[in-house]
């Protein structure tokens, strides 16, 4: 999806192509003892606390962004990025930010020879990893991609603050755990800091002198080599930002045209002895939730899921995934009855 922003076209310069403004390769070691890119990575204590690495799932999504930051220098692997990533994909400036946008992927398929242009990249069949395999050494494949811009990144009150480049990664997943392959629908993202050089934490737009990042885990970097922590490392993942702000057919929608957009419209609903069953509409930009509660007074609501599942409630529990982060796409939800209930109510939230 594209950003809502409108950004500034720069005059090339004689030192700057203009086929690649900010450039940059990502290689990802996956295999042997390496740690993939991991929506959790487990802590040094894992053996006492149960936890453990998760990778991310296939068809997850790999993007790169620049961001103009006005804050200069401060800006470290540990400085909260000066924009946010909301549930339909889109880059949200900050108050530190004076510009943003998400760069080209590049890639060339292993074995051939004619590159891949796309907005960004899934992970392929090598969890925790994007789907381009470069080569492989000994039992740890490489995979990675290439990034460029061909126009420079806005300029919102006409400064030229310092150019940051993140590589971000997006949790995507469906109830059941499963990606659609495309960057929306965010539930949560992690975003991480690309140095320009060795010693400089920005980047520059010149070509003369390509990056190669190396993406590692662990809490130290290679001074010798361009490296990059993986998203989630340094900089924790975040849930996604509410959406406020959505271009529909040409319009940009806020407020309260935007909150009428996306809620849901309910086209039918009939009852039986086995529970409800709800027909709904609502545009494919965000996962929706269903919740639930007893009392509209001063009952407290719940996701179905968790009432279902966590107070035992006489229900199927296998069923209780298709009711937490699901599309509303015209299609009937069956909400089954519960045992004992004499009334209930029932809410769908984006999400």
């Amino acid at each position: 999806m594209k950003t809502l922003f409108s950004f500034l076209t720069i005059a090339c310069a004689t030192f700057v192509s203009a086929a690649d403004l900010y450039y940059g390769t990502f290689t990802f070691p996956a295999g042997g003892d390496t740690v993939p890119v991991c929506y959790q990575y487990a802590a040094e204590t894992a053996a006492t606390k149960g936890e453990k690495n998760i990778p991310l799932v296939k068809n997850e999504i790999f993007r790169v962004c620049i961001v103009r930051d006005k804050r200069g220098n401060e800006v470290t692997e540990t400085t909260e990025p000066a924009v946010t990533i909301d549930a339909a994909g889109q880059l949200v400036l900050g108050p530190n930010a004076a510009g943003a946008k998400w760069l080209d992927i590049q890639y060339t398929p292993n074995g051939e020879t004619t590159y891949v242009n796309t907005d960004w990249i899934t992970v392929g069949d090598a969890a925790g990893a994007p789907s381009n395999k470069r080569y492989s050494d000994g039992d740890v494949t490489y995979y990675g991609f290439e990034t460029l811009t061909t126009e420079d990144v806005g300029k919102s009150d006409g400064k030229a603050y310092k150019v940051y480049m993140y590589l971000v990664v997006m949790d995507t997943r469906l109830g059941e755990g499963t990606c659609e392959g495309f960057p929306m629908h965010v539930k949560s993202y992690a975003m991480a800091l690309c140095g320009g050089t060795k010693t400089q934490k920005y980047v520059e737009s010149s070509s003369a002198s390509p990056r190669a990042w190396y993406v590692k885990t662990g809490d130290e970097l290679d001074p010798y080599d361009i490296t990059v922590y993986a998203p989630g490392w340094k900089l924790p993942w975040q849930p996604a930002a509410e959406i406020k702000s959505l271009v529909v057919d040409g319009d940009t929608l806020t407020g309260d045209d935007l909150t009428d957009y996306l809620t849901p419209k309910v086209a039918s609903m009939t009852t039986s002895a086995d529970g409800l069953t709800l027909t709904a509409t609502a545009p494919d930009v965000q996962y929706y939730t269903l919740y639930t509660t007893d009392n509209l007074t001063n009952g407290s609501w719940k996701k179905f899921e968790e009432f279902v599942n966590n107070d035992e409630n006489f229900v199927d529990k296998t069923i209780g995934k298709r009711y937490t982060r699901f599309r509303i796409d015209g299609k009937s939800l069956s909400i089954p009855v519960i045992s004992g209930e004499t009334s209930r109510f029932y809410q769908l939230r984006g999400e």
